[in-house]
């Protein structure tokens, strides 16, 4: 039986699919998104999401979970790690259960404690105890920490 023209418009989009997953993990969005710029079809681009689920070479939450290890290790907060997840079309429950110990304030403050270590020298530059405060609360904040963690961590300091 000849094969359709939507056939191997679906194939070809699977073959792109397979060729972006070799360089990296990417969400089913993610994927989705860069067959279309590719000039695939959304409704081809739906079925060669859905073969690379099936062949198991594409995984949302194994791919979130490298993404928040990632992002955590580079020293962002819980808000930004959600804020990422999110961008990347991770569901809300997903994020949620790999996001829920980063929660907890005291494990929070420790990674914030960590971050401002690295980067400690550059704010004793500031002599001046506002303008100090001020911009390591502005750093840890652009991190993705939340106030009450930077007000902690300010107050131990």
């Amino acid at each position: 039986m000849p094969s359709t023209d939507a056939d191997a418009q679906t194939r070809r989009a699977v073959a792109a699919a397979l060729n972006l997953l070799a360089r990296r993990d990417h969400t089913g969005r993610e994927l989705a998104d860069k067959l279309e710029a590719k000039g695939f079809d959304p409704a081809t681009c739906q079925a060669a999401v859905a073969r690379c689920r099936q062949l198991e070479y594409l995984d949302d939450t194994r791919t979130a979970e490298a993404m928040a290890r990632a992002l955590r290790r580079r020293g962002l907060g819980v808000h930004r790690i959600r804020a990422h997840l999110r961008e990347k079309g991770i569901d809300a429950e997903t994020i949620d259960s790999l996001t829920a110990g980063d929660a907890d304030p005291d494990q929070a403050l420790a990674a914030a404690r960590q971050v401002y270590a690295r980067r400690r020298s550059q704010f004793d530059r500031e002599t001046d105890p506002l303008r100090r405060r001020a911009r390591i609360q502005r750093f840890l904040r652009s991190r993705g920490f939340g106030a009450e963690t930077v007000h902690r961590l300010l107050v131990d300091d």
